[in-house]
């Protein structure tokens, strides 16, 4: 959590990055949820691209930005079926690269 004391610097997004707990969903797709609850906001549009070998899953490339610092960052999380309806819900614009 920021603090108001503005010489005490917090990175926002390594305070993130915790073990991920058992969870029937991904672990990116928690990380995603998590970096949301913490004040992080997407921009759109969300890019759908083919993953990494040796699988080649279909990936979304989320870009978040921190509001209050504007800290930026990009965030891969596997095609899912919650990934999916959630950006569904949302109503994002996604893009296939």
């Amino acid at each position: 959590m920021l603090t108001s004391n503005p010489g005490i610097y917090h990175d926002v997004w390594s305070f993130l990055q915790e073990p991920a707990r058992p969870a029937i969903n991904s672990s990116s797709y928690m990380l995603l949820l998590s970096a949301l609850d913490s004040g992080w906001e997407i921009t759109e549009p969300v890019f759908l691209q083919p993953g990494q070998s040796p699988d080649f899953q279909w990936v979304y490339q989320f870009n978040l930005q921190h509001p209050s610092n504007e800290l930026t960052c990009q965030l891969i999380v596997e095609e899912s079926p919650e990934a999916n309806y959630f950006i569904y819900q949302e109503k994002m614009v996604v893009k296939i690269r």
